[in-house]
């Protein structure tokens, strides 16, 4: 064997035995606090989706039911919010049509094509799968699910760790000991769980970090805890008072790579951005912003660029919420958590050899994505809107001027999500981090 060659063989060695500590600690916290049960708000799920009427005739026009009432549901290539959100979101509202009719048996799932299985897109189908489950229940009735499993090697990894295998607890399978879990976890509108998930969150990144060689500083666990926190409240607060929030994080090794990849996905079923923007709670600061951005972009309008796109877009700049009172005690910062923790993500996520992070924002109509192409920039603008202070910025256009429309970056859906989706993906790689941490040293 050459040098190169056991260097690298000892490196995976390493790696491999690091992942075997980290998950026998995991366990035995498993085991302490193994009454802290998350429960799937399954009932709550399916009752808000059939208030948002996540399904159409166009729909039911395209599901063949068999005569034993059985239909077959076929995954696409591409089942991935970041790269396929339209025909991703049409199939989930395909599969929820299929759930809630009682004369379908069983629902057949063929995952044989598919090569890229995003963990927002296969959890949002898991959690629209069990309420189906649920509502079927209710009916005195039983829903079967089958299917096969992925042909990719790598895409099936994920789906028997982190996917429908794991929801349905089916445990025939071989464990996976390069796989890192951050299992389901839900909430609801009013739980105030923000914190308590924020920090689960952040020791699972930092015990991902660790297969690196690398640890979150206390000043970095406390930041990282905050923003997760912040997106994580938005999801209990914006959602709309009945709504319900789900988080998941898959963590692998791939055995051709040293590095290691992780998804995360926060995603809520409720009101829009946009909706809950218009919403009567809104504040009145906010509401007054919300109109000059109006009338400052209505020449730009048109099926390319919507209003609420722009209010989409809006809401992600710093200082920008539906609950921001400059006013009111503890209502005067808020509005930075999501973008600047997916922007913090962007920075860290990369790898050695070039390959980017994915990281996707859906609502409503909207799909926003995060790369190198644009970035947050600080920025000051002498108004009302921003009141005369330097704020970060992010535009999605190339003056980044939030008063001008967004470009492709920015893209209008054919179908709304109820809800709204945060999809991540980056990378872990030691050679990369070392790269980051020298530029900082350097620039001292």
């Amino acid at each position: 064997m050459r040098w190169k060659d056991k260097k690298k063989h000892y490196q995976k060695n390493k790696i491999a035995k690091t992942m075997r500590a980290l998950q026998r600690k995991n366990k035995k916290k498993a085991r302490k606090h193994h009454c802290n049960k998350d429960v799937i708000y399954s009932t709550e799920t399916s009752r808000i989706l059939c208030e948002k009427k996540f399904y159409s005739k166009s729909v039911s026009d395209y599901v063949l039911i068999k005569m034993n009432g059985t239909v077959l549901i076929t995954i696409p290539k591409d089942f991935s919010i970041s790269k396929n959100a339209d025909e991703v979101i049409y199939l989930l509202k395909k599969i929820f049509y299929c759930g809630m009719q009682p004369q379908i048996k069983e629902i057949m799932f063929d995952h044989s094509r598919c090569s890229n299985l995003g963990i927002a897109a296969s959890t949002i189908m898991d959690t629209i799968v069990l309420a189906a489950k649920s509502y079927h229940k209710t009916l005195g009735s039983h829903l079967t699910i089958s299917g096969n499993l992925p042909e990719d090697r790598y895409t099936k990894d994920v789906f028997i760790a982190s996917g429908l295998v794991k929801h349905l607890n089916i445990n025939q399978f071989a464990k996976n000991d390069n796989i890192i879990k951050f299992k389901l976890v839900s909430g609801r509108a009013g739980a105030q769980e923000s914190a308590q998930v924020a920090t689960k969150l952040t020791n699972y990144f930092n015990t991902c970090l660790q297969t690196q060689g690398y640890k979150l500083t206390d000043t970095g666990e406390n930041k990282l805890a905050s923003m997760f926190g912040e997106v994580i409240d938005n999801c209990e607060r914006h959602g709309g008072r009945s709504s319900v929030w789900y988080t998941l994080g898959h963590y692998q090794i791939r055995d051709e790579y040293d590095w290691g990849e992780i998804q995360l996905t926060i995603f809520n079923f409720g009101d829009s951005i946009y909706e809950r923007l218009c919403g009567a709670d809104t504040t009145i600061e906010t509401k007054m912003k919300l109109q000059k951005m109006v009338s400052i972009h209505e020449p730009f309008f048109s099926k390319d660029w919507t209003k609420e796109m722009m209010f989409s877009v809006f809401s992600l700049q710093e200082g920008i919420s539906r609950l921001r009172d400059s006013n009111r005690e503890g209502y005067s910062n808020r509005g930075k958590g999501t973008i600047t923790l997916m922007d913090t993500f962007y920075h860290l996520g990369q790898t050695r050899n070039g390959i980017k992070p994915e990281l996707t924002i859906v609502s409503g109509h909207t799909c926003i994505r995060l790369d190198d192409k644009y970035r947050l920039e600080k920025k000051r603008y002498n108004d009302d809107i921003f009141q005369n202070k330097e704020r970060r910025i992010i535009a999605f256009n190339k003056d980044n001027d939030i008063y001008k429309k967004a470009d492709s970056n920015v893209e209008l859906l054919k179908d709304s999500f109820p809800g709204t989706v945060i999809a991540m993906k980056f990378y872990l790689d030691k050679k990369y981090l070392d790269s980051v941490v020298q530029e900082v040293n350097d620039g001292k």
